[in-house]
């Protein structure tokens, strides 16, 4: 084992201690995985989860359903079924109309356009 130690390669670095731009502070790469072997791991975590999900989801109906529970638990529950059942949605995010900035130059406009154009803008998009 003390042959590894010190066949252990000196990498040149600059005064900071940084290694020099176009130099790897690791020349041989880090250790492979073995072939196929998460491939094997990924499949038994996904067969153990799906093993475990009638559990999970009679656990989250009997939460919604318990009148005694605290509301923020129920409603953490019932987010949790349909976010299970549908899917989480979908963000969608606007592109601005870019025809309306055609020929703007921004340098002309005073700060207090600029302020006004940010305050409309987020305004805008709090619906």
């Amino acid at each position: 084992m003390s042959d590894d130690i010190n066949n252990v390669v000196q990498i040149p670095r600059d005064h900071k201690g940084r290694f020099p731009k176009g130099v790897s502070g690791n020349p041989s790469g880090g250790s492979q995985p073995k072939t196929g072997a998460g491939d094997a791991s990924k499949k038994d975590h996904t067969a153990y989860f799906r093993s475990k999900v009638r559990r999970v989801a009679d656990q989250l109906l009997a939460i919604i359903e318990d009148p005694h529970a605290p509301a923020g638990a129920r409603v953490s529950a019932a987010k949790a079924w349909i976010e299970q059942g549908f899917g989480k949605p979908a963000i969608t995010v606007p592109a601005p109309d870019e025809a309306q900035y055609e020929g703007l130059d921004v340098d002309q406009l005073s700060e207090e356009t600029l302020a006004d154009i940010v305050r409309a803008s987020a305004k805008e998009k709090r619906g």
